[in-house]
């Protein structure tokens, strides 16, 4: 089973960057207003950010 290891690889990283692109989509939409309410907004802001 040759054939099958590197598309099994291919479909393993697709779904590794999807969900990692989902994660951080949701992460900084949900941080979004959580971080307005706090008195430390721009720190927090920038270490989301990087």
């Amino acid at each position: 089973m040759p054939q099958l290891s590197p598309t099994l690889g291919y479909l393993f990283l697709a779904f590794f960057l999807l969900s990692a692109c989902a994660f951080a989509f949701i992460y900084s939409k949900s941080s979004g207003p959580v971080n307005k309410n706090k008195k430390m907004s721009k720190k927090t802001k920038s270490h989301i950010y990087f």
